[in-house]
């Protein structure tokens, strides 16, 4: 029995909602038990500190986070190992530093993370679990839009999609993938509304844009998105996700599940129900702390040539000229993102009741976290890609059955690479999930002593958490940047210590300045500061040393570059690129899962350079297909998903 999850008819209140069919499917039904752990793991997408509890703004409100806090431990020293999607999801679900695998994110729109030498045959947290006996889900947005590998799942993917949206739309203009453009609202300000990126309302402010009224939807067809009223409309990607995990968890399951649910929100367009916007009235709203000039005494190859700095007075500029004035739209802009995120705990609150009423409370793994942290109008910056607080800070809610303490607050730092060996430890499977691929090994450690004692501080992990920014220097697509080309970071519990790819430095005293105002590291330093700073130097080598390897040897085999398919999956069709160093015979094939060649797509000389080729599967079956490259020196297959 399946429920449609794709429309919304009844009242939804600022409680989870209580859908007695999903239960009551569980009623007469067997439901196996297994002496491995079930795992979800919900990701939010641009979320910062801004829940109850982790010093973030002082107006969030997340009741249902707090419910797994209460029940888990919460890391409150915690931080995304890079502070922009592509990278750090690829190091949280390969559990590789992005200074081992060189890929930092530069131009990620145009670089795929399984396209990097060390990256293309990683196995995933996913894929490691699936080889041992795991039923493996995805739903929402799981990797990066645009760099999904949904062959890592072996279960059915039904879920609900990985989208921003509902967006504005004009009614008539598509993309040349074939999907609806998105638009700004018409209620925001002329300079803002000319980006999609930029909005924010309720969903009952429904847009009307160049004479079309309505909102669209870009996973599915026919693309308009139903809106009546806020209980007569359909399912936001979020939404249809919350539901689906609920469904799945009335289900009877012969095999230890993995689930993933990717939340979307509070990522921009910030679009979400009106009930979330009306619990912070715009008058009572909150600015976050703010410093004029605060950028003087920091190093400005950290911003000055960056498309997202100063972003807070270009905002403020954008807004100045309307009738209510730009300190107003700030605090619109801050209302729609603590609105976002109260949405985001709804979906943790309709998940964490589906577990309550399953047969598997008792024996589920569930982990809250977040890709990175996002600013909020904090060093002039309204956006991630910072190796500041406000961007690599991330929730990070940890709840094992009988061996999490319930209540329990860790403020040694951790960072999302610890999440891959944590739950291969709770899940006592072999500690190298790459011992038959590429031989690398995970850079992360197993935080199972902090789960059973929050205050003890014994691990075998750093005494740091490390960060990472791209620098200035773009390599050419898909080749590793050198670790000396970009920004590192390293936060212990009470400082953070940055060092440039310049050679510039950062020291700030979190008990001291929570806010990072005050950089010690452009002050004259006493000598017990020096030495502060010295060990933190000396912590953040010691990690990038390590690395230096790794990421040098890929560096020297970057010759020859066969990407990914993208995008992947795909409907119809989807374009390969390869790059050779000189002039080849090359062959390039399409094979389906038994080896048997499919399509020919090239066969016969290509100069050097980088060349692509569209890849026409639209009369194929759906399901999983290998495409090979051989040249006189190099052969390699990857894999891609017809969806």
């Amino acid at each position: 029995m399946k429920m449609d999850i794709t429309r919304i008819s009844i009242t939804i209140g600022i409680k989870p909602i209580h859908i007695g069919l999903f239960f009551i499917l569980t009623q007469g039904i067997i439901i196996a038990q297994h002496d491995k752990p079930n795992i979800i793991i919900i990701i939010s997408d641009d979320l910062n500190d801004s829940v109850e509890g982790m010093g973030g703004h002082a107006q969030a409100q997340t009741p249902n986070i707090n419910r797994l806090i209460d029940k888990g431990v919460q890391f409150v020293n915690a931080h995304a190992n890079a502070a922009i999607c592509a990278p750090s999801r690829a190091s949280l679900w390969t559990g590789m530093y992005p200074s081992k695998t060189g890929f930092y994110g530069h131009n990620q729109q145009q670089n795929r993370w399984r396209s990097f030498p060390i990256l293309e045959d990683a196995v995933t947290l996913m894929e490691y679990f699936a080889s041992h006996d795991y039923k493996v889900y995805g739903s929402g947005k799981v990797f990066h839009n645009g760099h999904e590998d949904n062959s890592v799942f072996n279960q059915p993917l039904d879920g609900g999609p990985s989208s921003f949206g509902p967006y504005p739309w004009d009614g008539n203009s598509m993309h040349n993938w074939g999907k609806p453009i998105g638009m700004g609202h018409s209620s925001m300000p002329p300079n803002i509304r000319n980006s999609k990126w930029g909005g924010f309302s309720p969903l009952s402010d429904v847009p009307t844009v160049d004479g079309y009224t309505g909102w669209a939807k870009d996973w599915e067809s026919p693309w308009d998105f139903h809106y009546q009223s806020e209980n007569d409309r359909d399912f936001m990607p979020d939404e249809i996700t919350s539901q689906w995990v609920s469904e799945k968890l009335s289900e009877s399951h012969d095999k230890p599940f993995f689930i993933v649910a990717g939340m979307n929100r509070p990522h921009a367009p910030r679009y979400v129900p009106k009930q979330f916007f009306d619990l912070f009235p715009i008058e009572g709203i909150t600015l976050p702390p703010y410093l004029e000039g605060d950028l003087e005494d920091t190093p400005t190859i950290l911003w000055e040539n960056s498309s997202r700095s100063n972003a807070l007075p270009k905002f403020l500029r954008d807004t100045e000229l309307t009738e209510i004035g730009s300190d107003m739209w700030w605090k619109k802009w801050v209302q729609s993102y603590l609105a976002s995120v109260a949405f985001v705990d709804h979906q943790v609150g309709v998940i964490l009741d589906g577990l309550d009423n399953s047969a598997y409370a008792n024996n589920t793994i569930v982990i809250f976290t977040a890709d990175h942290g996002y600013h909020m109008g904090e060093k002039n910056h309204l956006a991630k890609t910072t190796i500041w607080e406000e961007s690599t800070r991330v929730p990070f809610i940890f709840y094992a059955p009988g061996v999490s303490t319930a209540g329990g607050k860790v403020s040694h730092p951790i960072s999302l690479i610890d999440l891959y060996p944590t739950l291969i430890d709770l899940a006592s499977l072999p500690n190298n999930p790459n011992t038959n691929g590429n031989g690398h090994i995970l850079d992360g450690y197993s935080i199972r002593p902090f789960l059973e004692n929050p205050t003890s501080g014994t691990w075998d992990g750093p005494a740091v958490a490390l960060n990472h920014l791209h620098g200035e220097i773009t390599p050419q697509d898909n080749i590793p940047s050198p670790i000396s080309e970009n920004h590192h970071s390293v936060r212990s519990e009470r400082y953070r210590y940055t060092l440039t790819s310049d050679g510039a430095e950062e020291l700030y005293d979190h008990l001291n300045d929570p806010n990072e105002w005050n950089n010690l590291a452009n002050t004259v330093m006493n000598n017990e500061t020096k030495s502060i700073l010295d060990w933190h130097n000396a912590e953040l080598l010691k990690l990038l040393k390590k690395n230096t390897m790794s990421n040098s040897m890929q560096a020297q085999n970057t010759s020859f570059n066969f990407s990914q398919n993208y995008p992947n999956p795909f409907k119809k069709t989807t374009k390969i690129e390869y790059t050779i160093p000189e002039a080849l015979e090359v062959k390039l094939e399409v094979l389906n899962v038994d080896g048997k060649k499919i399509a020919e797509l090239i066969n016969g000389p290509k100069p050097a350079g980088k060349h692509s080729v569209v890849f026409n599967g639209s009369e194929l079956p759906n399901g999983l297909y290998f495409y090979k490259i051989s040249t006189p020196v190099f052969i390699q297959t990857k894999k891609m998903l017809l969806h």
